[in-house]
């Protein structure tokens, strides 16, 4: 029978930077430096990987989602950039203690999901929301559409509706003006709509009149008025 002796040295000189990983649980402390382009790669047939590029982090999945997650209570997920001068700043919450998601323009809050939608915040004149389509046909665009998916559509339902706030001098949120669509006539083939127009008028909520597929009906009190006598 033939033996076979392997020593194994142990050298106290020896480079103690390079760290061989073995199967197991471990653990690793200290910095390490990966070069350029050098992959981690996950996974069995390493279908995830991370590298830096020497110009860009990439961080890859070929065969599924990739999960940003925190079980810590109330905490966030938070996604930060330059600030456009050199410092850092928000652009993306998942805020934990609220259930929002918010966009941030440079630290700002600009649009922000609620319970019931979202909301888009402005703090000056310009447009709070833009939409822009370059098509150049002659078509109508771009186009918004307000859609009630009913399941039992009805004569009388209202539609979609834009709505007019502001505040009064005791500062209180006011709807001075609101645009309503309504169902005239719901039946398949003979389908009439409304556009209904109502204002605050003497501290209630007034329906002063309704564009209808069949006339323009002034209401309460509402009159019709020409300047120049013309």
């Amino acid at each position: 029978v033939n033996a076979y002796r392997i020593n194994l040295k142990r050298d106290a000189e020896a480079d103690v930077a390079n760290t061989v990983l073995l199967s197991g649980a471990q653990t690793i402390s200290g910095n390490k430096t990966f070069t350029d382009s050098t992959e981690l790669k996950f996974g069995s047939d390493g279908d995830a990987n991370i590298k830096h590029t020497g110009t860009n982090l990439n961080i890859q999945e070929t065969t599924g989602d990739i999960n940003l997650r925190t079980y810590a209570n109330d905490k966030d997920v938070i996604i930060s950039t330059d600030d456009g001068s050199g410092g850092i700043t928000e652009y993306l919450v998942a805020d934990g203690s609220t259930g929002a998601v918010k966009l941030k323009h440079y630290g700002t809050t600009v649009f922000e999901t609620t319970t019931t939608g979202a909301s888009i915040t402005n703090t000056s004149t310009d447009d709070a929301l833009l939409v822009t389509t370059t098509e150049d046909s002659n078509s109508a665009g771009p186009v918004i559409s307000l859609k009630r998916n009913s399941s039992s559509p009805a004569d009388a339902d209202y539609l979609g509706q834009i709505k007019f706030k502001g505040e009064n001098d005791n500062n209180q949120e006011v709807n001075y003006a609101k645009i309503t669509g309504k169902i005239l006539d719901a039946s398949d083939g003979s389908e009439d709509g409304i556009l209904e127009f109502a204002f605050m008028k003497n501290g209630s909520n007034n329906i002063s009149g309704r564009f209808r597929s069949d006339s323009l009906q002034l209401l309460n009190e509402t009159s019709f008025r020409v300047a120049g006598g013309h």
